[in-house]
Parts: structure tokens; C-alpha cells; sequence
């Protein structure tokens, strides 16, 4: 999978630059998953506030606006 998604970003990249960056960021949050290191952790945890708060604010806009209370 990783070597696909490095394709696809290498076809992207000089086509489409905002697919080129949303595939980089899937690929890098995936890569940095399975290195044990401070700095792959901290790569982990910023790609997935880019992947993971656009999903929410969608779900917002689906619900209305309205703020889901935990």
C-alpha cells in the first residue's frame, strides 16, 4: 500500500498539487504509525488533525451546524 500511494503521489505531483499533498499526508500518517520514534509519533498526531478535523467539521455541516456534546 505504502509503495502505491507513492505512486500515485509521484502521478499527482506535478499534475495536481492538492491531491499530490492529500495523498503525501495519508502516507506519511500511515508511515509514521509504525516507527517507534518521538518525532514519527509527533508527525502522527499533526497529519491526523489534518485528516481527522476536516471529518468533523463535515459532519457538522451535515448536522446543521449544530455541535455534538460529549
Amino acid at each position: 500500500m505504502i509503495d502505491r500511494l507513492r505512486q500515485l503521489y509521484n502521478q499527482y505531483l506535478l499534475k495536481n498539487t492538492i491531491v499530490a499533498s492529500a495523498i503525501f499526508i495519508a502516507l506519511a500518517h500511515i508511515e509514521s504509525y509504525y516507527i517507534d520514534d518521538p518525532d514519527a509519533k509527533l508527525v502522527h498526531n499533526l497529519t491526523g488533525l489534518h485528516i481527522y478535523s476536516p471529518i468533523q467539521w463535515l459532519e457538522r455541516k451535515e448536522n446543521g451546524g449544530a455541535l455534538e456534546e460529549s
